[in-house]
C-alpha cells in the first residue's frame, strides 16, 4: 500500500515478456531452406507482475513464475514482412514468461513451427526450446521475462512434415538447432531523445588484441569464423560509419574503438 505523502525509492519493474528470434544460421541452411512462416505455440496466458524467482544481486530471473493460468491454445503465425529476406525473423515475437513443462507434456509445450520451401516443396519443422549435451540429454528452457532467445537453425536433416499440424504432433527431430540466451534485464544504458531511444548493453567489451579470441563472460561472441559482434538496439535506424572505427593491432592497448 502506498500512503499519501510517502516517499518512494527506486522501484525496478521487469518487463514480463521474452523475446524470440529465429535465424537461418549458415549459408548451407540459407541456400536450401527459404523461411516463409513461423508459428508460436503454447505460452502462459497470464504473467505475474512481481516474479517469484528473482536474484537481485545478479539482476536476473532464475525461473519462470507459474501463474497456473494454463497455456494458450491458439497459435500465432508470423509471415510476409515479418520475415526478413527469408533468412530470419527478429524483434517480432514476444511471449509471456512461461514455464516449460518439458517433453513429458508433449506436444503441449512452448514450441515453434517453421514453414518454408525445401527442395521445391513447402515443408514444416517443429522446434522446441531445449539444448542437448554430448550424451543427448535434453534440458528444456523456461521462457524467462526480459530474456532474449535466438534460435539458430544450423542444419536441415530431412524434408520435414507436409503440414503444420503434422509437424506439431511429430516427435521426430527433422532440424538441427541451437539456442543462444541473453538476460536483458541489466540493460540500463538508455539514451532518450523525445520519441527516439538508444540502448547499449552495459557490459564492457574487451576483445583480444590479436582479434581471434573474445574475453570470457562478455556479450561479444563468435558470429562466424573471423567475426565478432555485439548488440546495439534502437527504435530508429542508424549505422556506425566504418571510417570512425580505429583498428590498432600493433599496440598493446584496446584494438577496437567506436567514436
Amino acid at each position: 500500500m502506498i500512503t499519501d505523502g510517502a516517499t518512494l525509492g527506486e522501484i525496478p519493474v521487469l518487463r514480463a515478456m521474452a523475446k524470440v528470434d529465429v535465424v537461418l544460421w549458415n549459408d548451407e541452411v540459407r541456400n536450401e531452406f527459404l523461411l516463409q512462416t513461423v508459428s508460436v505455440y503454447h505460452w502462459q496466458n497470464r504473467v505475474a507482475l512481481i516474479p517469484e524467482h528473482y536474484n537481485a544481486s545478479q539482476e536476473v530471473v532464475t525461473e519462470a513464475t507459474d501463474t497456473r493460468s494454463g497455456l494458450s491454445v491458439t497459435p500465432i503465425t508470423y509471415s510476409g514482412g515479418d520475415i526478413d529476406s527469408v533468412k530470419h525473423i527478429k524483434s517480432k515475437i514476444y511471449i509471456n514468461e512461461t514455464p516449460n513443462p518439458g517433453e513429458g507434456a508433449f506436444p503441449e509445450m512452448p514450441c515453434l513451427i517453421l514453414g518454408g520451401y525445401y527442395k521445391g516443396e513447402t515443408r514444416y519443422y517443429r522446434v522446441d526450446f531445449f539444448h542437448a549435451d554430448e550424451n543427448g540429454v535434453r534440458t528444456y528452457h523456461d521462457l524467462l521475462r526480459n530474456h532474449h532467445y535466438e534460435l539458430r537453425v544450423e542444419k536441415i536433416l530431412t524434408n520435414g512434415s507436409g503440414s503444420e499440424e503434422e509437424a506439431y504432433n511429430s516427435t521426430t527431430v527433422n532440424i538441427e538447432t541451437s539456442i543462444k540466451e541473453w538476460n536483458e534485464g541489466d540493460m540500463k544504458n538508455v539514451i532518450v531523445d523525445g520519441e527516439y531511444w538508444l540502448r547499449v548493453d552495459p557490459a564492457e567489451f574487451k576483445l583480444a588484441r590479436e582479434a581471434h579470441e573474445a574475453t570470457p563472460d562478455t556479450r561479444a561472441e563468435r558470429f562466424s569464423l573471423d567475426d565478432y559482434f555485439f548488440e546495439i538496439e534502437s527504435n530508429t535506424e542508424w549505422k556506425i560509419d566504418p571510417n570512425t572505427i580505429v583498428y590498432t593491432p600493433s599496440e598493446e592497448n584496446d584494438w577496437f574503438n567506436l567514436n
